[in-house]
């Protein structure tokens, strides 16, 4: 399946299923948000991935940082085609 040009917003993508499916949709072509409380594993995750990923510090808990985090990743990519929830 190919996701060229799709945005993708992940959350929990500091480890584990949420870090391996930012890999995987990025290897498919997407561009990838990655959201989770963990700034620098996240920054090292989308440096590794490259300029098709955004790492967003976010607790998912919080609307307002939530909001942040959405309103970034569209002033970036320009829209979301996937939410994958690692909860």
């Amino acid at each position: 399946m190919k996701m060229t040009g799709k945005t993708v917003v992940i959350t929990g993508a500091s480890r584990g299923i949420g870090e391996a499916a930012a890999r995987e949709f990025a290897e498919k072509g997407a561009n990838v948000v990655l959201l989770a409380r963990d700034a620098d594993r996240i920054a090292a995750i989308a440096t590794e991935i490259g300029e098709t990923a955004l790492a967003i510090p976010c607790d998912v808990t919080s609307f307002k940082a939530v909001k942040s985090a959405i309103d970034r990743t569209l002033s970036q990519f320009g829209s979301i085609d996937v939410l994958a929830s690692d909860w």
